[in-house]
């Protein structure tokens, strides 16, 4: 993975984040609410999205070059039986992924984690966003 593409993301990241900050605080709550709406959308829709896509390209590339770590961790029921990772191995089995060769595969787990964590952090986000606005609206005012 290129340094370049994370700082991309982060940077992505914190633009959504202050552009939903600056919204909330500078128009009235009629019009700030939407504020929690667009970190939403564009944070935690976004990332969710593609961190979806990158998890299943990372699926894709550890059944390709370690098919006995794939078969560990996949998915023994649904549509998606035996032919993708379970979601929750990404951080339960962390230490065995870090290690993987070659670095394409492990830039793709790293990926695949940044933008995981990156739409939990939108999502989180965007209701501190809108309880902070209902709050603010109702209490202080």
């Amino acid at each position: 993975m290129n340094k370049t593409t994370t700082k991309s993301l982060y940077r992505y990241s914190g633009l959504i984040l202050i552009i939903s900050t600056i919204w909330a605080i500078i128009f009235p709550i009629s019009i700030g609410i939407y504020s929690a709406i667009f970190n939403g959308i564009f944070g935690f829709g976004i990332f969710f999205i593609w961190s979806q896509s990158n998890f299943y390209k990372f699926s894709e590339k550890l059944e390709k070059y370690h098919p006995d770590i794939f078969l560990k961790n996949t998915l023994w029921y649904g549509s998606f039986k035996s032919n993708r990772l379970y979601a929750m191995s990404l951080f339960t089995e962390s230490s065995i992924y870090k290690k993987l060769q070659p670095k394409e595969l492990h830039a793709a787990y790293r990926i695949s984690m940044i933008s995981y964590k990156l739409a939990l952090f939108h999502f989180l986000m965007t209701i501190v966003i809108a309880v902070g606005l209902i709050y603010w609206n109702y209490y202080m005012e």
